[in-house]
């Protein structure tokens, strides 16, 4: 009888110890990257402690609603495939709990803007947009009509552009490109609130507000 129980005991804490093994706490980052599979893909970006490199993850994870600029602390189940498809993964991981979902806050220089108000105008019939690259110092976007380029200085909440260039083409109304080509002359410094970005004049009045665009998956 005692040699039974002993060998129920084994069997059960074996059981459980091989669960753990395939128990998996893992962090998901706020974006997903190109990659690379049987054909161009967006792909998640995986690492198993905080300190390591951001790696590339080919598969789903069963059970996860991954939503875009928020990043996610997971634990997972990992069970092997047997015989998977050519190109397809040889684990599966399934959805534990969702130990953290953070918000990543807004950039000045990931993504782009959308031009919601300019002054006093809130209407457009097409929204001039802006997007920065940096440390290059670079601006560019959509007048509305146009597009247009040209370079940026930004240095703590200071922003002003320079030598701004356009493409020629004309449109039915200019008044939207001509309101947002002066008013960009005009800024001289930003702030960002409640993901919104707000470019003010000299005077510190808000010139022009923009709301941010995700970058599309």
């Amino acid at each position: 009888m005692n040699s039974k129980f002993i060998l129920l005991s084994l069997c059960f804490v074996a059981f459980f110890s091989c669960s753990k093994d395939n128990v998996k706490i893992i962090y998901v980052a706020d974006t997903k990257v190109d990659c690379s599979g049987v054909a161009p893909q967006k792909c998640l970006q995986i690492k198993e402690n905080e300190d390591d490199e951001w790696s590339y993850f080919y598969s789903d994870i069963e059970g996860f609603d991954y939503q875009s600029g928020y990043s996610y602390k997971l634990k997972v189940e990992v069970s092997k495939i047997e015989n998977p498809p050519a190109d397809a993964s040889s684990e599966k991981y399934i959805l534990i709990e969702v130990l953290e979902k953070t918000k990543t806050p807004v950039s000045l220089v990931k993504g782009s803007w959308l031009v919601v108000k300019i002054k006093d105008k809130t209407s457009f019939e097409r929204n001039p947009t802006i997007t920065l690259t940096m440390p290059q110092g670079q601006i560019i976007g959509s007048t509305s009509c146009n597009k247009y380029f040209g370079n940026v200085v930004i240095e703590n909440n200071s922003f002003k552009v320079n030598t701004v260039g356009s493409t020629k083409m004309a449109c039915k109304s200019m008044e939207t490109e001509q309101l947002f080509l002066e008013t960009l002359n005009e800024v001289t410094s930003y702030k960002i609130e409640n993901d919104q970005l707000k470019l003010m004049s000299s005077d510190q009045s808000v010139i022009m507000e923009c709301t941010y665009m995700v970058e599309r998956e």
